[in-house]
């Protein structure tokens, strides 16, 4: 029966009976529909083989030989589609081999990204732990600095206000006078003398006054032009210097005020107060404030056409009796002043 197919080499199994069909798809792919193809041919051949057993006549062997034929053709052709799909099958498989290859490839490119990244985010988070750390200890630097400023700005406040207390007890038996007119020629013991003659005695006649109760009289030259000179005169006793206050009116009759030596944070507080229009004094260390002649003008308006806020006031004490001329103590202020003699 298999002498009537095309090439009996593409099928041995034919090559010894009609029965071996089924030997013959051994080495095919078992995909379903070739398996039922293979069982389907079988049972025909098996059909055929049992209607020649019959004896059949000329005609229908002529037929049957026919069938077969058919069925060769179609068996054939059916094993030519499926040799070319198992060709595009193997290039499919190779080509996804390919690309399995390649994917592997870029995984395990990933992979080594995906370490590094790992690795790279942990040095970041082990930085920013040791930045925050390093944030911690500067914030506790930085306190502890503040801390310290406040302790040093509390120190030198308590030794600014121990030196303006030395300050004070160093000039305390100083006396300023103003509008005493004496030759700057004369030595300090004529000077003493004339500071008796002139002031002394005008102040308190009844005191008697000698040439060693003034430890030191000095004689400031105003650097602006048309200032009076200023005498600083040192009592040896504070005593003297408030006997010499209790005439304070009868020199002022003569056209001569005394007051009290001021130190440098003083004549800045008296300059202070004459930026704000204001005269002041010190009277036994106590600041005392004078008020300004008010003159009748209007509030100015500020740009944003709001009346301004006059400058804050200090309170004024009228009740405390003047010493000295306050506008000689105020104008005083500003003038650096060049001894003459000591």
């Amino acid at each position: 029966m298999c002498q009537f197919m095309e090439n009996e080499a593409d099928f041995p199994a034919c090559s010894n009976s009609v029965t071996s069909i089924h030997q013959a798809n051994v080495g095919l792919p078992h995909a379903p529909s070739q398996v039922n193809l293979g069982f389907n041919i079988k049972e025909t051949v098996l059909l055929l083989a049992g209607d020649v057993e019959l004896n059949p006549g000329p005609t229908e062997l002529d037929a049957i030989l026919a069938a077969i034929k058919s069925s060769e053709a179609s068996l054939l052709n059916e094993m030519r589609l499926i040799r070319a799909e198992m060709s595009e099958i193997k290039q499919d498989v190779n080509n996804l081999k390919v690309e399995n290859t390649a994917l592997r490839g870029k995984i395990g490119t990933l992979n080594t990204k995906c370490e590094n990244t790992d690795t790279r985010i942990f040095d970041i988070e082990r930085n920013i732990s040791d930045g925050q750390d390093l944030t911690e200890k500067l914030r506790l630097d930085v306190d502890h600095l503040h801390n310290q400023c406040d302790e040093h700005d509390d120190l030198i406040k308590s030794l600014q206000e121990n030196f303006e207390s030395l300050n004070r007890q160093a000039i305390a038996s100083n006396m300023r006078i103003f509008g005493w007119h004496i030759d700057q020629r004369l030595d300090e013991k004529e000077h003493k003398s004339r500071a008796i003659s002139d002031i002394l005695k005008v102040a308190s006649p009844t005191t008697n006054w000698v040439p060693d109760d003034i430890k030191r009289i000095q004689v400031l030259n105003s650097t602006k032009e048309g200032y009076p000179p200023l005498t600083i005169l040192t009592f040896r006793f504070e005593d003297d210097k408030a006997r010499a206050y209790r005439g304070r009116e009868e020199l002022r009759k003569q056209g001569i005020r005394i007051g009290d030596d001021l130190t440098r944070t003083q004549r800045n507080t008296l300059s202070s107060l004459r930026e704000h229009g204001k005269f002041g004094y010190f009277y036994k260390g106590q600041l005392h404030v004078k008020d300004t002649l008010q003159q009748p003008t209007l509030q100015r308006r500020t740009v944003t056409g709001r009346r301004k806020a006059p400058p804050t006031l200090i309170n004024v004490d009228q009740n405390v009796h003047d010493v000295g001329d306050i506008s000689e103590h105020v104008r005083m202020n500003g003038d650096q002043i060049t001894p003459i003699n000591e």
